[in-house]
């Protein structure tokens, strides 16, 4: 499996130029041999929470109905998160997994919501994790702050998940935290864990926030397998997924095997 991860800096509620946007990476992704591209965390709009739920509102099936599009069109697979809104007052925070003919094979709403930015105002929260069943193998799905929240990830290794993604808009100043436990979750469940991360500055009045980057691939080792580099927007790199590396690792150092069943511990 060859899968793109894409470092988006996002333009602030202007879905149709992000879309465009996306469009391109996700045609240059398949034109170089990709079977699936991975966005940022909320990469069609930013987090303009009303400007946001104005969308939703006013475009019944957007921006879904978009990125199916761009998967169908560019025949490739396609995962990254935005607003979706059914049935409440208050839309969730949505990581969509589309196949390359742009059929939605699995979605996952984000559980835990960041008070510290108001999420949790602004976004009704998920209730379960998500693994995905794909042709190259079982997916985990998560977004952003859920990445301090390790139970999550056990629980998607469990599931069979041998690749695990996570989607996020972290800034400054806590790159330490995103690089340690990304490699953490890789390392603590010996599976693949792709975190791709927003990266530019949001304007929010007399506020701005830098997102820094950091997008990597990292290995059931925790080696760093692809990257996008440190404040670098809108930039693409490429990892060939062997899933046989999973099982070697456990093989060669069983502490996966050696977990105690139905202990949380």
């Amino acid at each position: 499996m060859k899968l793109a991860i894409v470092q988006m800096s996002v333009k602030q509620s202007d879905f149709e130029f992000n879309f465009e946007k996306a469009d391109a990476f996700a045609a240059r992704a398949k034109r170089e041999g990709a079977d699936m591209v991975v966005f940022p965390e909320m990469f069609v709009c930013g987090f303009s929470y009303k400007k946001n739920l104005e969308y939703v509102l006013g475009n019944p099936g957007q921006p879904q109905g978009r990125l199916s599009q761009i998967a169908e069109r560019n025949k490739i697979w396609l995962c990254g998160s935005a607003p979706y809104l059914e049935g409440a007052q208050l839309p969730t925070n949505r990581l969509w997994l589309f196949d390359q003919s742009g059929c939605a094979r699995a979605s996952y709403d984000k559980m835990h919501l960041f008070s510290l930015f108001r999420e949790n105002l602004h976004c009704n929260p998920g209730r379960e994790i998500c693994v995905a069943e794909t042709p190259f193998g079982k997916i985990g799905l998560s977004i952003c702050y859920d990445l301090r929240f390790p139970k999550m990830f056990s629980d998607m290794a469990d599931a069979g998940a041998g690749i695990i993604i996570l989607v996020g808009a972290w800034p400054y100043p806590r790159l330490d935290h995103w690089q340690t436990l990304s490699r953490a979750r890789a390392v603590e469940n010996q599976v693949f864990f792709v975190c791709v991360n927003q990266c530019g500055t949001e304007n929010f009045g007399q506020k701005a926030v830098k997102y820094f980057g950091g997008s990597e691939v990292i290995g059931p080792w925790g080696e760093v397998l692809a990257d996008c580099q440190i404040d670098r927007p809108d930039s693409i790199s490429f990892c060939d997924i062997d899933f046989s590396l999973i099982e070697e690792a456990r093989a060669k150092l069983p502490s996966y095997k050696d977990k105690i069943p139905g202990l949380d511990i």
